[in-house]
C-alpha cells in the first residue's frame, strides 16, 4: 500500500474529485494528544514522521480534507490552545507539519492517479 506525504498547508485549500465508489480511500491511526503536542513543539523526529495520522472523508466523490483540520482544531481548543494565540514560529511549524498517509485501494487506477497527484503537492 503506497504512503504519501501531505503537509497541513496542503489540506487547507485542497479538494480532489474521485469516483463515488472509491470510499474508505484513507485511514487514520495514531494518538491525537501526542500529535497535537508534537505540532505545538515543532517536533518532527523520524519516529513520529512515520506515524500514520490522516483522516479523509469522501462525500459525493470529493475528499473533505478540512475534516482533519477540524479534528486538530478541536483538540487544540480542548487543551486551551487557540490558533489566534499562535506565535509566528508555531504557525510556521503547524503549517509545515507533514503527515504520512496510507492510501487504500491502491490497485485501482483512480487511487494510483490520486497518489501521484498528491505526491506532487508536497514534494
Amino acid at each position: 500500500m503506497p504512503i504519501f506525504k501531505l503537509q497541513i498547508r496542503d489540506l487547507i485549500n485542497l479538494g480532489l474529485n474521485l469516483p463515488t465508489n472509491e470510499s474508505s480511500m484513507f485511514k487514520i491511526s495514531g494518538d491525537f494528544e501526542e500529535i497535537i503536542e508534537k505540532i505545538i513543539n515543532g517536533d518532527q523526529d523520524e519516529d513520529f514522521r512515520s506515524l500514520t495520522v490522516r483522516d479523509g472523508q469522501i462525500v459525493d466523490g470529493v475528499i473533505r480534507y478540512n475534516a482533519i483540520l477540524s479534528l486538530i482544531k478541536n483538540k487544540f481548543e480542548y487543551k486551551g490552545d487557540f490558533y489566534s494565540d499562535f506565535s509566528q514560529e508555531q504557525w510556521d511549524s503547524f503549517n509545515s507539519f507533514v503527515f504520512n498517509v496510507d492510501l487504500d485501494n491502491a490497485n485501482t487506477k483512480e487511487a494510483i492517479e490520486l497518489f501521484k497527484k498528491i505526491n506532487n503537492i508536497s514534494e
